[in-house]
């Protein structure tokens, strides 16, 4: 859900600095809960910090609530990359709903992991300079 939080976060950032330059990237995002909450529900782990949580369907509406008070089509920057082998996210899906809004790249291969980090990274600083 990290991509598509990290766009929410960006639209709430452009919504209280006017003006602030900002850019949302997501990687083989999961960006609706009604088709892929399920798959957070129950025990996690914070890859970073190693803190174990449990995920339940309250923290699925407040993340709901949070997408509906930003226009998550707006025309911010918005760079979204999938591989077209992700196992739990058909890149048909996120081309659907992303690719009129973003700079959307589908990758042959790879998985939900996301194999293709710096082929998309080189794209993105092709953009900013443009």
């Amino acid at each position: 859900m990290g991509g598509w939080f990290a766009r929410i976060m960006q639209l709430k950032l452009s919504g209280l600095k006017p003006g602030l330059r900002t850019a949302a990237v997501a990687f083989n995002p999961a960006f609706d809960l009604v088709l892929y909450g399920h798959m957070l529900l129950g025990p996690q782990v914070n890859h970073v910090t190693g803190e174990e949580y449990t995920w339940n369907r309250e923290h699925g509406r407040h993340l709901t609530a949070l997408e509906r008070e930003v226009n998550y089509d707006s025309d911010e920057p918005f760079f979204v990359f999938v591989d077209k082998g992700d196992e739990l996210i058909g890149w048909e899906q996120s081309a659907r709903r992303h690719s009129s809004i973003s700079k959307f790249v589908a990758f042959e291969g790879g998985c939900h992991s996301f194999d293709h980090y710096n082929d998309a990274l080189k794209s993105i600083a092709i953009d900013f300079r443009e």
